[in-house]
């Protein structure tokens, strides 16, 4: 009887959405890994798809958004890059509430600060900062 209730088909549906948007992350970062995803295919998926993913973003979501991003940063200007990577999501994941999120950002941090210019050096110490 629980399950017929318009709360519970509403939280279905919310896991529903959830489980999509990881889906979607966890096949953005294999593509662009792998270099099926090239720079239009990452530049569509930020374009298009990014705002949906990241609204109302959860733990569980965070943790994918970050390596995914990472992943695509390979076939993106380094203008792009930071606008949507550094900018966009990493100075907000670094600084959230949650200590889990924070520890993504320990976890992909080398992985990000490679697509930092050498001469960059705000946003370097930014990065060893926050380590």
């Amino acid at each position: 009887m629980d399950r017929i209730s318009p709360q519970s088909e509403h939280q279905e549906m919310e896991e529903v959405k959830e489980k999509a948007k990881i889906a979607i992350l966890v096949i953005v970062q294999k593509f662009a890994d792998a270099d099926v995803f090239e720079k239009e295919h990452c530049q569509i998926f930020l374009e298009s798809h990014l705002d949906d993913i990241q609204e109302g973003m959860i733990f569980k979501i965070k943790k994918f958004a970050m390596p995914a991003l990472i992943a695509v940063s390979k076939h993106l200007s380094h203008e792009v890059f930071i606008e949507k990577v550094f900018e966009g999501t990493f100075q907000q994941f670094n600084s959230d509430e949650i200590w889990g999120v924070r520890k993504v950002c320990i976890e992909n941090l080398a992985s990000m600060m490679k697509y930092l210019r050498y001469d960059d050096v705000a946003r370097i110490t930014e990065c060893i900062d926050f380590f």
